[in-house]
């Protein structure tokens, strides 16, 4: 008789029925097998768990030793823990129609194909993603729009779009800003934003601007003022952009320089330039509201809108600096963009490039590349590309740094165009395998809704990530990302 049998057979037996005596000790042993299998149960996801983290501080014990020994460490030897919900094995694939909404209006043509680099004119190159960010979206304008097919350049390095909008495609794109970059779904307009918002500006918007710009760029907390009763993004702006004043100011000689602002934000560099140093300054802005703060609050003319696809400048040249902002990053046809720059610099003039993202956001730390790569960002590199970039388009580098993700780079316009050396087959081997592992682990970071679009190459790819360690089972069997711990 069972341990259970023997105790209700003791204490109750006499008084009950033996059917019922044996319905209750039916129940009675059910109820704590479960009780049984449950806690041993977790006792065992707790050790296989207990296990996977003695197993991950041991090698990461063995990491810290190597670096304390003063060894060199690669990607693979970072510490890792699981990051996100589980992954499906395989995914169901759905039509190209379910994801494909044309009502936008968005011209069909004018995607142009680009057979050499667009900087340094190199022809040989090796494809490194297909897609930009509009693939991780619930809807894309036409099947065109999420396709760019980058390439890296084996001359300068440029990574770059060899399928491009450009023409009324590129201006469709920027009249839906918004909707382009994800930020809102295509055709619905996305609320706040005042500063930075892409929308044209009506009569009620400049009002509304015009009396919260009012109060200046500096409002004391002492004036009883709310947030929303001034623009404290001008304050922002000023802050944010005072270290590139500062490094201009501290490598050239300024002396009452001209000076473009090539998309400028809200004009704070080009009125500190006019405020310390005299310079008679000009500005370009991307959208209406920007031009308009600029010229309400600093009085700088920045009536001109930008074209990245012919780049042209409305003010008259020379200058002796100019300023962009996060321009190659965003030419259609950066070649000659540089070109153009160089033409309005005055000899011996400087150019300043800066917020111009590096690829390592999603080549070292792991992001998805397709996010990075939205639909206006039709070039990317690492320092030592963009440095050949601008070499190989008439500039000396005076000063290159970096600021987190993005590059900063200031050069000086060359009597003579510099010498410089092609990508070695070193980095170009490096760089490729790279772009290969970042390009699979972009596709398993998909968003649930875009995965049936990769369903004919989820299973190989899951197996090329977990190879490389960057997914595994997490304590319950299931398939995680392994998201690298600094």
């Amino acid at each position: 008789m069972s341990l259970p049998r023997r105790i209700l057979r003791a204490l109750a037996g006499p008084f009950l029925a033996p059917s019922r005596f044996d319905q209750l000790t039916s129940l009675l042993e059910r109820r704590m097998d479960g009780l049984e299998r449950g806690p041993l149960r977790t006792v065992l996801d707790r050790q296989h768990l207990l296990e996977q983290r003695i197993d991950g501080l041991t090698k990461e014990q063995e990491r810290l030793r190597r670096v304390v020994a003063g060894e060199e460490l690669d990607e693979d030897d970072r510490a890792r823990e699981p990051f996100r919900g589980p992954l499906p094995e395989t995914v169901e694939p759905v039509p190209e129609s379910s994801w494909v909404d044309a009502s936008g209006g968005c011209p069909p043509k004018k995607v142009e194909r680009v057979s050499a680099c667009p900087v340094c004119g190199e022809q040989e190159r090796t494809a490194v993603c297909r897609y930009n960010k509009m693939i991780t979206m619930a809807a894309v304008p036409d099947a065109d729009a999420a396709i760019y097919d980058y390439a890296l350049c084996h001359g300068c390095g440029l990574v770059y779009a060899t399928r491009r909008p450009s023409g009324p495609r590129f201006a469709w794109l920027l009249e839906h800003f918004e909707e382009s970059l994800g930020r809102s779904q295509m055709g619905v307009r996305r609320g706040g934003k005042l500063t930075l918002s892409s929308y044209e500006l009506d009569d009620a918007a400049r009002v509304q601007l015009r009396a919260l710009a009012s109060h200046g760029v500096f409002v004391s907390e002492d004036k009883g003022l709310t947030s929303k009763d001034f623009l404290w993004q001008l304050q922002a702006d000023r802050f944010s952009n005072s270290r590139h004043v500062e490094l201009l100011g501290s490598l050239l000689a300024l002396k009452a320089p001209r000076v473009l602002e090539i998309r400028s934000r809200l004009g704070s560099i080009s009125e500190a330039l006019r405020r310390l140093y005299g310079a008679t300054v000009s500005a370009m802005a991307m959208f209406p509201n920007q031009r308009f703060l600029i010229q309400e609050v600093y009085g700088i003319r920045a009536d001109a809108p930008l074209d990245f696809d012919h780049f042209r400048v409305p003010y008259q040249a020379p200058f002796d600096l100019i300023i962009a902002n996060h321009m190659v990053t965003h030419s259609i046809r950066p070649g000659e963009f540089l070109a153009t720059v160089r033409e309005l610099l005055a000899p011996a003039g400087h150019v300043y490039f800066y917020n111009e993202p590096l690829e390592d956001e999603f080549l070292r730390d792991e992001k998805s590349m397709f996010n990075t790569l939205n639909a206006f960002h039709l070039q990317t590199f690492n320092r030592e590309s963009f440095v050949r970039a601008v070499q190989a388009s008439g500039f000396e580098i005076v000063h290159v740094g970096r600021e987190g993700h993005s590059l900063f780079c200031l050069a000086r316009k060359a009597e003579t165009p510099p010498v410089w050396d092609r990508m070695s087959e070193a980095e170009q081997r490096g760089r490729r395998a790279a772009y290969r592992k970042a390009y699979d682990l972009s596709i398993v970071l998909l968003p649930e809704h875009a995965r049936p679009r990769f369903a004919d190459v989820w299973p190989k790819t899951l197996d090329r990530v977990k190879d490389r360690g960057l997914i595994a089972e997490d304590g319950r069997g299931r398939m995680r990302i392994m998201r690298s711990v600094d």
